[in-house]
């Protein structure tokens, strides 16, 4: 679970930064929800980087705030660690960016029990990310009047759609990508196994 506001053009002018339990990249940021069964890694180097928040294989017994874990690493070695996080065996959510570009992908985990909503501003190129749906009604929407008529009827279906226009959720092993002219949501494979890596496709010449 997370809540984020990124804009494309800052992904190309500046780095990922730690600060408390956030993660600010210029006027843009990444906040991850703070549980104790969730733990959250930023992998980065000069060219790219990826953030992800994932379900902890074994509960923290503290509580309160999880600090982020952050690292420096290599081509080779962030693309290790993301094919790890695609086999990770519990759910997950990774944001993954290039300066190249620039572009952004957002994926959910095989599972898709961690929720989280995204909305596209076409205009600024600004992706907006949270688990909360409350946090997009504070702009008029148009009504999905498809979805509405399913939920009266409880005739509802699993899709990426919600009740209000232009607000989606990422289905189990589904992309959002990003870029500063392009956007295209893709529901992909369930099998983590099947799943391309990003980064043989992002890797840089």
């Amino acid at each position: 679970m997370l809540k984020a506001t990124l804009r494309i053009g800052d992904l190309k002018t500046f780095d990922p930064a730690v600060r408390d339990c956030s993660i600010a990249i210029g006027e843009s940021y990444i906040r991850p929800f703070q549980h104790k069964s969730l733990e959250s890694l930023l992998l980065k180097n000069s060219d790219q980087w990826f953030f992800v928040i994932r379900e902890r294989q074994r509960v923290a017994d503290e509580f309160g705030t999880n600090p982020i874990a952050t690292a420096n690493a290599s081509a080779d070695q962030l693309r290790q660690s993301y094919q790890q996080c695609m086999h990770w065996p519990l759910d997950f959510v990774v944001i993954e960016a290039a300066r190249r570009g620039p572009r952004l992908q957002v994926r959910a985990g095989h599972i898709g029990s961690l929720p989280i909503y995204f909305h596209v501003e076409e205009r600024t190129r600004t992706v907006t990310l949270s688990w909360d749906f409350v946090d997009f009604l504070g702009t008029s929407r148009a009504i999905d009047a498809e979805i509405i008529a399913h939920h009266l009827s409880m005739r509802t279906f699993y899709s990426a759609r919600q009740p209000c226009a232009g607000i989606n959720l990422p289905t189990a092993g589904a992309t959002l990508y990003v870029d500063r002219s392009e956007t295209s949501f893709e529901y992909g494979s369930l099998d983590p196994f099947t799943r391309p890596c990003t980064y043989k496709t992002w890797r840089l010449m």
